[in-house]
């Protein structure tokens, strides 16, 4: 009986959700803002971005503890390919809760918000 009900609720809801007007269904903030930077690529935006911020630690010229300022050591954004692979990571810690880089300076919330973007289209070049 029980499992009827759910079976139930969730084919009225998936009814009344599919006829919603667009009209009275609020925006969600989220992947349909990023769509408006997918202009970014990584030549005009992502590698300035990365070099600005993110190559004083996570460099492969930096080999050491010390100059990598504690950056896992092989965790290198010198390349397109090390970003690509790291992208996940990179969006957790320099987009949604802002604590890379380490130090001074620091993007702006905008570029932050850019950097989002650019990685929710997909990381184009």
């Amino acid at each position: 009986m029980k499992t009827r009900q759910i079976v139930w609720t969730a084919v009225v809801l998936g009814g009344f959700l599919l006829h919603a007007e667009p009209g009275r269904v609020r925006a969600q903030p989220g992947p349909a803002r990023a769509l408006e930077g997918c202009g970014l690529t990584y030549a005009g935006f992502a590698k300035p971005f990365v070099e600005s911020y993110c190559l004083r630690c996570h460099s492969s010229a930096n080999r050491n503890f010390f100059t990598r300022r504690g950056a896992p050591k092989g965790v290198d954004f010198d390349a397109y390919a090390g970003i690509c692979e790291k992208s996940a990571k990179i969006k957790r810690l320099a987009v949604l809760e802002a604590k890379m880089p380490k130090g001074k300076p620091k993007p702006t919330r905008e570029e932050r918000e850019r950097l989002g973007a650019w990685l929710d289209c997909g990381l184009p070049r």
